[in-house]
């Protein structure tokens, strides 16, 4: 007769077969064997055929190909060498390992033997007290047990009654990662299929918990009880290896039939219309106010009961059931992308094509808490998702565009976000693979543009800046703390034939994000650094004409581009696809400026002439007399009306002429006509002079006169220069703008 038979017996007899069936292993041959008047047949490997039913796995691999394995339900560990590349380059950590360990030989496949055992070891067993009946102790969510600790507090039993030694909480380790992007190769904007572990699930809720029919009836009865404990905030959602919870509970005794009962629905309600089986974390949303009702009180004490009744049937202390705080899981995670988006900008008096590239740099060390309650080993509950380190990001904006008219438009690229996948990390606990880490990068935002007039040509902003920060985000909020000052963007832009005024305000949020099991917890955070880019166009002619009948005229025109940035950072909890938290805040990138904003770029894209300081004075003078002069800036200056307009002035002259605070010539010397660009209308100066020898500065509105007066010593030909140098909001003007005044003194 050949068949194999699977067997369930007490203790005692799983005794004697496992003895029966090691005397046959060592025929090496098949063999019928009887056992308690059952027959088997038996082949070395054939008991171990599918992963399922590997007695090991592996635990660690060296480079040299040296591994080393753990038997899934004991205490041994053991390494040997895999001598061909090929299996090794199979093999990763949670691998199953099919173990002889009388023969000493080892095999992959459970098929074939492949390696020899090098070294056996057994961890040391502690000693349980005489009156202490025979317990099983806790195993991690793996399905290995841990080593013996100390022993737990006395529980509810009583005096007399020691507990058994408590289990060390188990390790959590990053598997091999698996990368999302090719170097080089375009950008993929979704990760590929993954197919879930049968055997792993997760739970969302408590809907989900009851609805989990191959879990054991007392596992579901256990989460249930313990998901209503939970403040309102706190995620009820839970990863639970379904073959563990099966072993535990056939291990130890019945549950008493008061946590069937405590886990009933019994008509209650939570307050704001949740019912007891509705409460998962999209309805405990709505009880924020009120994160512990009297409902939750009663729930809380139910669970405190029933567990104090287990422990004592299960001879366990109380903190068995306690969640407990794994230690953190750190990764590091780099990557460099470059995604592009294209922006549908046919709209109203807009036309044309834009695209939006988004350079992203990270350099960061994740890290990963979870909960974790010894006597439900099998489950897992996450606790906060972070990371600490750089991001490098930035904009590219390029547009072919016509405008006319008036328009204000936002363009959002991408429409509603976009996760740009960078690579998945297995997460280990007990060496096995129950869950994964996704690292992304999320990118929204959107490109303003308004203006009013004509343009038509080609708009470019790019700019790239470098910010520290780091995150740590739970259902109850996200810890976000930028570090130090960002760099200011390295930008440049080019641009066109205007006539008008637009400004394009490009606005990126770019966030590392972590996804733990896919959508259970994902938190995310990263700068969203935003530009101001005005394109301005102007032309502008007056007239002017004084009392004694002399008249001028002046044109103006200037095209320029300005550029100012800003910095915002941000920081969401996700649970489920729905925001449970968040955090934003401005960053003050001014450095000494008014307002919170920085200047960036400024450029004369035609060499303007609305740039070009007017000074008005006479252009003949007598030795020793005064002559009066004054400084303002044309109609087509771009600044004239911004709140940081004042203005400085670089004034030189020749000829040794001292020089004193003066005033304008009054409105009887001076008319405007038309619309003027000299600004001599009268009034008093509203600009500051320091002068020392034959040149100063001046303070002023440019819009306003800025006046003072020369006197020249001896008769000549000489010349005044004044020239804009800066603003107070960070404008910087190169002396090519500069205005040069003939003058003739005469004795």
């Amino acid at each position: 007769m050949n068949q194999r038979i699977s067997l369930t017996r007490s203790a005692e007899t799983k005794t004697g077969l496992q003895l029966a069936l090691a005397a046959a292993l060592r025929l090496h041959a098949a063999k019928l064997v009887v056992v308690g008047g059952l027959t088997l047949f038996w082949l070395p490997w054939s008991l171990t055929a599918s992963a399922a039913d590997a007695c090991c796995g592996v635990t660690n691999i060296t480079k040299s190909g040296q591994i080393t394995a753990q038997e899934t339900h004991g205490a041994r560990t053991f390494q040997f060498q895999v001598p061909d590349p090929s299996l090794l380059r199979g093999l990763r950590v949670g691998s199953p390992v099919y173990a002889n360990f009388d023969t000493r030989q080892v095999s992959l496949d459970g098929k074939k033997s492949c390696c020899t055992i090098l070294r056996i070891s057994t961890a040391a067993k502690q000693p349980v007290p005489d009156k202490t009946p025979s317990g099983t102790p806790s195993q991690p969510m793996g399905t290995r047990p841990g080593k013996p600790g100390s022993p737990a507090v006395l529980g509810a039993a009583g005096a007399g009654v020691a507990a058994i030694k408590a289990e060390p909480l188990p390790q959590v380790t990053a598997g091999t990662s698996r990368q999302a992007q090719t170097p080089g190769s375009r950008v993929q904007m979704q990760l590929s299929a993954r197919s879930r572990d049968p055997n792993i699930l997760q739970l969302n809720g408590i809907d989900d918990i009851r609805a989990a029919t191959s879990l054991p009836q007392g596992a579901r009865d256990l989460l249930v009880l313990h998901a209503r404990t939970l403040e309102a905030q706190d995620l009820d959602s839970y990863i639970v290896n379904r073959k563990l919870a099966e072993e535990w509970f056939k291990k130890h005794p019945p549950l008493p039939a008061s946590v069937a009962e405590a886990a009933k629905d019994k008509g209650k309600k939570k307050k704001k219309g949740c019912s007891v089986h509705h409460i998962s974390t999209g309805c405990a949303q709505n009880e924020v106010s009120q994160a512990v009702d009297d409902l939750t009180q009663v729930w809380r004490k139910a669970w405190h009961d029933t567990t104090a009744e287990v422990g004592r049937a299960w001879e366990q202390g109380p903190g068995c059931f306690a969640d407990h705080h794994l230690a953190p899981l750190r990764v590091p995670v780099k990557f460099s992308v470059t995604p592009e988006f294209p922006v549908n900008v046919q709209k109203g008096g807009v036309k044309g094509n834009v695209v939006v590239g988004v350079p992203i740099n990270g350099d960061f060390t994740t890290q990963l808490k979870l909960f974790y309650i010894p006597c439900l080993p099998f489950a897992i509950r996450p606790n906060t998702l972070g990371a600490n380190g750089t991001m490098e990001a930035g904009g590219a904006l390029r547009a072919n565009l016509t405008l006319t008219g008036q328009f204000e438009h936002t363009f959002f690229v991408p429409p509603s976000g976009v996760k740009i996948p960078i690579e998945v990390i297995p997460i280990v606990i007990g060496g096995v693979p129950v869950a994964e880490m996704d690292v992304s990068v999320y990118v929204e935002g959107n490109v303003k543009i308004d203006g009013k007039g004509t343009l038509k040509g080609e708009v470019k902003l790019q700019t790239m800046h470098k910010t520290a920060f780091d995150f740590e985000c739970s259902g109850h909020g996200c810890n976000l703390n930028h570090q130090g000052m960002p760099s200011a963007p390295a930008t440049a832009v080019e641009s066109i034939k205007l006539d008008g005024r637009v400004h394009v305000k490009p606005a990126i949020y770019t966030a590392l994000q972590l996804s733990f099991d896919w959508k259970l917890l994902e938190a995310r955070a990263g700068p969203q650094p935003f530009l101001l880019g005005e394109l301005y166009g102007c032309a502008a002619a007056s007239a002017t004409q004084s009392t004694s009948g002399a008249s001028s005229s002046q044109t103006s025109h200037s095209i320029v581009a300005d550029l100012d940035w800003g910095l915002d950072i941000r920081a969401e909890a996700l649970a489920s696809s729905k925001q449970v938290a968040h955090k934003k805040f401005h960053i003050d990138v001014s450095r000494g400026t008014s307002g919170n904003n920085a200047h960036l770029y400024f450029k004369d894209l035609e060499q303007s002439t609305g740039l070009v300081p007017i000074v008005t004075g006479a252009s003949q003078a007598a030795v020793g007399q005064a002559a009066a002069y004054t400084i303002t800036m044309p109609e087509c200056y771009p600044y004239r009306d911004a709140q940081d307009n004042t203005l400085r002035y670089r004034v030189t002259w020749t000829g040794g002429a001292s020089v004193s605070a003066g005033a304008p010539a009054s409105a009887q010397d001076s008319k405007r006509v038309g619309a003027g660009l000299t600004g001599t209308s009268g009034g008093s100066a509203s600009g500051t002079c320091t002068f020392l020898g034959g040149q100063g500065a001046c303070s002023g509105s440019p819009k306003n006169n800025t006046a003072f007066n020369l006197t020249w010593p001896a008769s000549g030909d000489y010349v005044l220069t004044v020239a804009p140098v800066d603003d107070k909001h960070g404008h910087k003007f190169d002396g090519s703008r500069a205005k040069q005044v003939n003058i003739r003194v005469q004795p």
